[in-house]
Protein backbone atom coordinates (compact mmCIF):
# COMPACT_ATOMS: atom_id res chain seq x y z
CA UNK A 1 0.00 0.00 0.00
CA UNK A 2 1.48 3.55 -0.52
CA UNK A 3 2.71 5.72 1.91
CA UNK A 4 0.92 8.86 1.46
CA UNK A 5 3.47 10.51 4.25
CA UNK A 6 6.38 9.52 1.58
CA UNK A 7 5.07 10.36 -1.13
CA UNK A 8 1.60 12.31 -1.34
CA UNK A 9 1.82 13.11 -4.90
CA UNK A 10 -1.75 11.26 -6.64
CA UNK A 11 0.02 12.34 -10.03
CA UNK A 12 2.00 10.69 -12.32
CA UNK A 13 3.74 7.51 -12.54
CA UNK A 14 3.70 5.10 -9.79
CA UNK A 15 7.03 4.74 -7.32
CA UNK A 16 7.63 1.62 -5.92
CA UNK A 17 9.56 2.74 -3.40
CA UNK A 18 6.62 5.01 -1.94
CA UNK A 19 4.60 1.90 -0.94
CA UNK A 20 5.50 0.50 2.38
CA UNK A 21 3.06 -2.46 3.37
CA UNK A 22 3.68 -6.21 1.68
CA UNK A 23 1.77 -9.02 1.50
CA UNK A 24 3.99 -12.49 0.06
CA UNK A 25 1.53 -14.83 -1.47
CA UNK A 26 2.84 -18.42 -3.48
CA UNK A 27 0.76 -18.45 -6.38
CA UNK A 28 -2.97 -19.85 -4.27
CA UNK A 29 -5.76 -19.44 -5.09
CA UNK A 30 -8.00 -17.05 -2.44
CA UNK A 31 -7.85 -13.70 -0.93
CA UNK A 32 -4.68 -11.83 0.50
CA UNK A 33 -4.41 -9.28 2.66
CA UNK A 34 -2.04 -6.48 4.24
CA UNK A 35 -2.79 -4.39 6.73
CA UNK A 36 -2.12 -0.38 6.34
CA UNK A 37 -2.36 2.91 8.93
CA UNK A 38 -5.38 4.73 8.29
CA UNK A 39 -2.69 8.10 8.72
CA UNK A 40 -0.61 7.04 6.40
CA UNK A 41 -2.01 4.56 3.64
CA UNK A 42 -5.48 6.69 2.83
CA UNK A 43 -5.27 10.06 1.65
CA UNK A 44 -9.18 11.46 1.97
CA UNK A 45 -10.97 8.81 -0.07
CA UNK A 46 -7.68 7.39 -1.79
CA UNK A 47 -6.06 4.49 -0.98
CA UNK A 48 -3.40 2.94 -3.82
CA UNK A 49 -2.21 -0.72 -3.84
CA UNK A 50 0.45 -2.33 -6.23
CA UNK A 51 0.59 -6.26 -7.60
CA UNK A 52 4.12 -7.18 -8.07
CA UNK A 53 5.04 -10.27 -10.40
CA UNK A 54 8.95 -11.69 -10.14
CA UNK A 55 8.16 -14.78 -12.33
CA UNK A 56 5.78 -16.20 -14.46
CA UNK A 57 2.06 -15.52 -15.14
CA UNK A 58 -0.97 -14.25 -12.72
CA UNK A 59 -4.71 -12.87 -13.53
CA UNK A 60 -6.52 -11.19 -10.94
CA UNK A 61 -10.19 -11.34 -10.74
CA UNK A 62 -11.08 -9.42 -7.98
CA UNK A 63 -9.69 -6.54 -5.64
CA UNK A 64 -11.25 -5.51 -2.70
CA UNK A 65 -10.21 -2.36 0.10
CA UNK A 66 -12.15 -2.90 3.05
CA UNK A 67 -11.18 -0.48 5.71
CA UNK A 68 -12.13 -1.29 9.62
CA UNK A 69 -11.93 1.36 12.87
CA UNK A 70 -12.35 0.03 15.91
CA UNK A 71 -12.83 1.72 19.19
CA UNK A 72 -10.83 1.54 21.81
CA UNK A 73 -12.32 1.18 25.04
Amino acid sequence: MQNFGWCPSLSGDWNTSCFDQFETFGGTLGWHSTSGSPTWNRRSRTARGMVEITAGTVIIYKVRIRVVYQILQ
